[in-house]
């Protein structure tokens, strides 16, 4: 925002340059201006936002009250990979990869219908009458409700751990039974209530129930890990017992082939005279190695013998004998050797076919044996890390936090409140708004004057504030203002000065008393009430409004009659209205009031006429015509810059200009930006009078 330029040549920028100089310069830059205004505003409303801070804070507090203590019990379970030789797993731990997927997976088992409905057929019917219990919202009586019912509840949970001293069941608890939920709808309970998530490592699966009661909460989440861990064992056993009776059916089957081949071998044996095959092979070695001997041997002695004895000698013929019934002998045994082949194939085919089945047979028989060592000490690599125990203390609601919550959020929305009312709200608030939106000179800013200062410094009216108050930042600004309107023609002083305002109720009054005040300090001064629809100068004289304006102009009443001699200033002099006209615009636009004028102007040094407001009636207009300053009067935080503009339109369609503007009333503390560095005002406040 930017003031208008200064130029001492034209007398209506007088003013202005004496108002930069006293309340600084206006042109800073745009961005400093917003962000002065936001720690203005912030500043102003300081208190307005703590209030609604403040509500926001009980408002947090009191719903956090209101609501159902929620307890949260724990329980860590160490996940395992299975592996059919746990020592070399735990041995070789670090060469296994486990992928994620198998952790995740065992989340969704915990999880699973199965699981749940398990943990939902192992807890007590206490338990799942607590579980389904109607919550309790009284929050005068929090979460314990009734002490005596919660107690009695509890110690039928105690007896079902085996604590308190046991009870015997009558009809009436087998009824309560009877009306228990379905498993399915008690798994569902669960299901909703827990959460399972990783812990510190992905090994550890960290299983987590809420409930409005700290005992179900941790009976229900060790029920779970229970029936998690006895389903892991469960499956391994039904695993196992599979595989044995499967190796059952296959023992059984290999036993039926192996007797099958051990009778055919048999059999084959009895049949053939053998014994087998490497009998067979043993003895067939012996006979051929013993007739190649004796054939080797026969034909040695012939030879030897053939060196010496001619072919009738009888040692010739013997040999000859010899080594033929050892050729005869020897073929005879090589070709029974090629007729058992045979033989031999279909025994060596017949042993083998044995000792397959047996193998066979003796792996299956193993295996089985394995199978019923293991369903006896059948275990899991699952186990349980630690038991959730009772929590002390719920966790919801968390009253500090929902208190601090509520606070953050009612100031938020206070702030919102706050400047969407800033940013819609389109009156005057300081100078440089009318400056820039009216183009014309602020003469002065009147502060708002408060009752109870006014009575403090034993001044009853604020219209003659200018007296009681002297020395104050309210009689200082009139005479600023005083000084701008003889300032504003430096050739031809205004003698006449017109104060008005655009709507009623925006400070004229005041304005011009205390101006008339001002000026009667500097010469002879006549204050005329010309406001005949809503005149005030007379009640403010605290004197009957009977002869003034009216009965002079008409010539009813002689000018002493109409004058009054002000009590506390000798060189003031006041005219009241008078009686009410039947038209005052034709009383105003008469000739008989402009020769009163001007009468009076060569009485007077100064006259100040306080008319009436520019926008409902004409009045002001036909007199801004006579006089030789127009004064316009705006309310600060109440005018709107519609109805400012509106109202220099007016006179702006009669050639009138307004020598300038008084911003009246304007509340220091509740001002933007205005005037903060200035500590030479006081910000004082007066409860009405305009």
């Amino acid at each position: 925002m930017t003031s208008k330029v200064v130029d001492l040549k034209q007398p209506n920028q007088k003013m202005v340059r004496l108002e930069q100089s006293f309340f600084g310069d206006g042109d800073r830059g745009k961005d400093a201006i917003e962000l002065d205004k936001i720690i203005k505003v912030l500043r102003r409303n300081k208190f307005l936002l703590l209030f609604f801070a403040l509500i926001g804070a009980t408002a947090g507090y009191f719903l956090a009250a209101s609501e159902t203590p929620l307890y949260r019990a724990s329980n860590n379970i160490v996940v395992e990979p299975e592996s059919s030789n746990r020592a070399e797993y735990l041995n070789n731990r670090l060469r296994y990869y486990v992928p994620r997927s198998y952790y995740e997976t065992q989340q969704v088992v915990i999880g699973s219908k199965v699981v749940l409905n398990k943990a939902a057929s192992s807890l007590s019917p206490s338990i799942v009458q607590f579980m389904f219990a109607p919550e309790e919202r009284n929050w005068l009586s929090g979460y314990m409700g009734d002490l005596k019912q919660r107690a009695s509840g509890w110690l039928r949970l105690l007896d079902r751990q085996g604590i308190a001293p046991e009870k015997k069941h009558d009809d009436s608890l087998n009824g309560e039974s009877e009306r228990l939920p379905s498993i399915d709808l008690i798994a569902s309970k669960i299901g909703a209530a827990m959460t399972v998530d990783f812990g510190r490592t992905e090994q550890i699966q960290r299983l987590t129930v809420t409930a409005a009661d700290p005992i179900v909460a941790a009976v229900v989440v060790n029920a779970v890990a229970d029936a998690y861990l006895a389903y892991l064992v469960e499956s391994r056993v039904t695993q196992t017992e599979r595989a044995g009776q499967w190796l059952a059916e296959k023992i059984s089957e290999s036993r039926t082939k192996l007797t099958a081949s051990e009778n055919e071998l048999r059999e084959f044996q009895l049949r053939n005279q053998v014994l087998d095959l490497q009998t067979v092979k043993t003895l067939s070695s012996q006979t051929l190695d013993q007739v190649n001997s004796d054939l080797l041997e026969a034909r040695r002695n012939f030879a030897e013998l053939s060196k010496r004895y001619g072919p009738k000698h009888p040692a010739i013929i013997e040999s000859k004998r010899k080594l033929a019934t050892a050729q005869s002998r020897y073929g005879r045994v090589s070709a029974s050797e090629l007729n058992t082949n045979e033989d031999r194939f279909e025994l060596t085919k017949l042993e083998r076919s044995v000792n397959s089945n047996r193998e066979l047979y003796e792996l299956f028989l193993s295996r089985f044996n394995e199978v019923e060592l293991g369903i006896d000490s059948v275990s899991s690599n699952t186990s349980l890390l630690d038991r959730a125990v009772v929590p002390s203390e719920p966790f919801s609601p968390d009253i500090a936090n929902q208190a601090i919550t509520g606070s953050v959020l009612g100031l938020l929305f206070g702030l919102i409140l706050l400047f969407a009312r800033e940013f819609f709200d389109r009156t005057f608030k300081n100078q440089a708004q009318v400056e820039e939106r009216l183009k014309l000179p602020v003469l002065g800013v009147l502060p708002l004057l408060s009752s109870k200062k006014l009575r403090k410094e034993g001044s009853s009216m604020p219209e003659r504030y200018y007296l009681s108050g002297s020395g104050s930042s309210f009689s200082e600004i009139i005479n600023h203002i005083r000084t701008g309107i003889i300032y504003s023609n430096f050739d031809q002083p205004p003698k006449i000065v017109l104060v008005t305002s655009a709507v009623p109720h925006e400070g004229k009054t005041t304005c011009a008393t205390n101006l008339a005040l001002a000026f009667s300090k500097l010469g002879k001064t006549l204050l005329i009430d010309a406001d005949f629809r809503k005149p005030r100068i007379a009640k403010i004289a605290q004197m009957e409004n009977v002869t003034g304006l009216t009965g002079y102009v008409a010539g009813q009443n002689s000018l002493t009659e109409c004058l009054f001699q002000d009590p506390d200033l000798e060189s003031l002099r006041v005219m009241r209205s008078g009686e009410v006209p039947p038209n005052p615009l034709e009383l105003l636009s008469s000739d008989r009031f402009k020769q009163t004028l001007e009468m009076m102007k060569k009485s007077f040094d100064y006259i100040v006429i306080d008319s009436a407001p520019i926008l409902p009636v004409s009045d002001g207009v036909v007199l801004g015509k006579l006089a030789d300053a127009v004064l316009m009067v705006l309310k600060a935080g109440s005018t709107s810059h519609q109805v400012a503009d509106s109202a220099v339109k007016r006179f702006s369609s009669a050639g009138i200009v307004p020598t300038g503007v008084v911003l009246s009333q304007l509340n220091y503390n509740q001002s933007h930006y205005y005037y903060d560095k200035y500590d030479y005002y006081n910000r004082e406040y007066y409860g009405g009078g305009y």
